[in-house]
């Protein structure tokens, strides 16, 4: 007759495959951010219609575009507290934003409520930026809330609506459209100050106008700006010879 298998074993085997589960999630995003990152080497950049980035306030952007975005320069993106679902999807998210040098905050309407508001004011009120997506974590696609106009007005800080459309890119059949941006494409890049009475129609109208600049492509000839590396590499020094061994 076999011995029962006491409830102390099954809990600690259920922490375990959970430990393992995350740690499996963690490398899988580790990989997956380097690869985008030499992907972020291939593309160009192109901004259009748009004044100073801002130092401080609220970047608003569609959760379709985040990929898009990253084609940024760095220098934008460092410092820059970006709001980060805390979902398995999310931890790919936290990744790419770490390694392009901004901050990370976990948390969304669904979970982390609480806790990612309250890291977004504390960024605010230091003088720096926050990012977020209008129609996140969930959707529906396109469509926002108030959050971020009382986020903004409780800073007294700009709302700022930034867009991307690449000219190639693989759009995902998922609730926001992911787009994913072949190698070597152009993505044209473009914000402004959005209005705290509908800032998700004025979004949207933003991004139309940036798609029909993106789709008209070598007809309106645009500057092109190439996407700086990630980190500069070092020279590697040269290895000392080992002393040979006498017999």
């Amino acid at each position: 007759m076999l011995a029962p298998v006491s409830r102390g074993r099954g809990r600690h085997g259920g922490r375990v495959r959970a430990g393992a589960a995350r740690l499996l999630r963690s490398v899988l995003a580790g990989l997956a951010s380097a690869a985008l990152l030499l992907l972020r080497l291939s593309w160009r950049r192109v901004i259009v219609g748009a004044g100073q980035w801002p130092a401080t306030g609220v970047l608003a952007f569609w959760h379709g575009d985040q990929v898009a975005l990253s084609v940024l320069p760095r220098a934008w993106l460092r410092g820059t507290s970006v709001l980060v679902s805390q979902s398995a999807d999310g931890q790919l998210g936290a990744a790419y934003a770490r390694a392009l040098g901004a901050r990370v905050v976990r948390g969304s309407s669904s979970r982390g409520a609480v806790a990612g508001a309250l890291g977004l004011r504390r960024a605010l009120r230091s003088g720096g930026r926050v990012a977020l997506a209008l129609d996140g974590p969930r959707g529906p696609r396109q469509q926002a809330g108030r959050s971020s106009v009382r986020l903004a007005a409780a800073a007294d800080c700009p709302l700022v609506g930034v867009v991307a459309w690449p000219r190639r890119a693989r759009w995902l059949r998922s609730w926001d459209r992911l787009a994913l941006p072949w190698p070597g494409t152009t993505i044209v890049v473009a914000w402004e100050t959005l209005p705290a009475g509908d800032p998700a129609a004025a979004l949207r109208a933003l991004w139309e106008g940036v798609a029909a600049a993106g789709q008209a492509g070598p007809r309106r000839p645009l500057p092109v700006e190439p996407v700086e590396p990630v980190e500069p590499v070092e020279p590697v020094e040269p290895v000392e010879p080992v002393d040979r061994v006498k017999a």
